[in-house]
């Protein structure tokens, strides 16, 4: 019986403990945010939800992953228009993220480009209620930005979707299946924290418009600016600044990639 409290006192321990971590990186993100000129409020799972289970209070609504896809065009040369990403991030997404954040526990950008029939895709994923995501949907198909990208071919199609997961209820549904079940369930913290911190560093290097009315070429012009910028930090700082302290978290063990390597 004794073994048995023990157990149980020990279980209670670490769920606190874990929802204090939590709200400690909650914290930190929002104080990494504050000096953005596009505010973000981050969001974290509220009461009553774990990183491992869909598990909400009696009085909230039951959320799952719904997800909004934006399939872009190459430019005239077929080259992959990467500009085009941060554009949609942070005039778009951004602007959603700070409207619905109470109600958008769990969020992440995906980037892809790939030589079949989605081609150049920028995807924003969303745990949400049925009513947000209608709502989300809705102000995606009427946005002036998106009709505009729409008219003038830099955008081709735009996809939403309430099914895009099997078991969409599951807060490790958009995890690699591959991956151990103790990984898909915590992975979407981690992911989110990278999608904010990504976005925050697009709004530090955005430069200010010069014109009250500016097209959009010009608008994308600014846009290229910045994920210039953004790559140059990732790629001289990206080693230390993620994957070394990445690495420390884990205790510097070392990591396969086809060869062991320790940061």
């Amino acid at each position: 019986m004794a073994t048995r409290s023990r157990a149980q006192a020990n279980r209670v321990f670490f769920t606190m403990f874990y929802r204090l971590l939590q709200l400690v990186a909650a914290l930190c993100l929002a104080l990494t945010l504050a000096d953005c000129t596009n505010t973000l409020s981050p969001a974290i799972p509220p009461a009553g939800y774990s990183a491992a289970h869909n598990t909400p209070d009696d009085a909230a609504p039951l959320r799952q992953w719904y997800a909004i896809r934006l399939r872009i065009a190459a430019d005239e040369g077929g080259n992959i228009r990467w500009d085009m990403d941060p554009l949609l991030a942070h005039e778009l997404f951004a602007k959603l993220i700070d409207q619905h954040y109470e109600a958008l526990p769990l969020w992440r950008f995906h980037r892809r480009a790939g030589s079949d029939a989605a081609g150049h895709q920028f995807s924003f994923l969303f745990f949400t209620d049925a009513q947000t995501a209608t709502n989300l949907f809705a102000q995606i198909q009427n946005n002036g930005l998106v009709e505009q990208a729409l008219a003038a071919g830099y955008l081709t199609q735009v996809i939403t979707q309430s099914e895009a997961y099997p078991d969409a209820e599951n807060l490790a549904a958009t995890s690699d299946q591959h991956w151990s079940p103790s990984l898909q369930a915590q992975w979407p913290l981690f992911i989110m924290g990278v999608s904010a911190t990504w976005l925050g560093m697009v709004d530090d290097a955005l430069p200010a418009a010069t014109v009250e009315e500016e097209s959009f070429e010009q608008l994308l012009a600014r846009y290229h600016s910045a994920n210039e910028q953004v790559s140059e930090i990732w790629r001289n700082e990206g080693q230390h600044a993620f994957f070394h302290h990445i690495s420390a978290i884990f205790g510097y063990q070392p990591i396969l990639f086809g060869n062991l390597i320790q940061f």
